[in-house]
């Protein structure tokens, strides 16, 4: 499992916690920062929603989808921070 601590820039610092198979899917995720979410329980359903996912700049993008379709309000970072955050660490 590989532990991720990111700043986000003029944002939250997040907390991230992310396992992939050989293929990319992610098998564990999750995060925890100094962010803010309405409703609280939302990143609990985020880190259900990307798990065996594939990662890929096409799931943050489908995770905007989420929480749009599902109300959550996220304050101090949004899905393309997330990617970015893995991002650099896994490149």
């Amino acid at each position: 499992m590989v532990r991720i601590t990111y700043k986000v820039p003029d944002g939250k610092l997040l907390k991230i916690k992310i396992e992939l198979d050989d293929n990319n899917l992610i098998t564990a995720f999750q995060l925890r920062g100094d962010f803010f979410m309405y409703p609280e329980d939302g990143f609990l359903e985020i880190e259900k929603f990307v798990l065996g996912k594939t990662y890929g700049e096409t799931l943050f993008h489908d995770l905007q989808q989420f929480t749009d379709k599902n109300g959550y309000e996220i304050f101090g970072f949004n899905s393309l921070n997330l990617y970015e955050a893995i991002n650099s660490f896994l490149d």
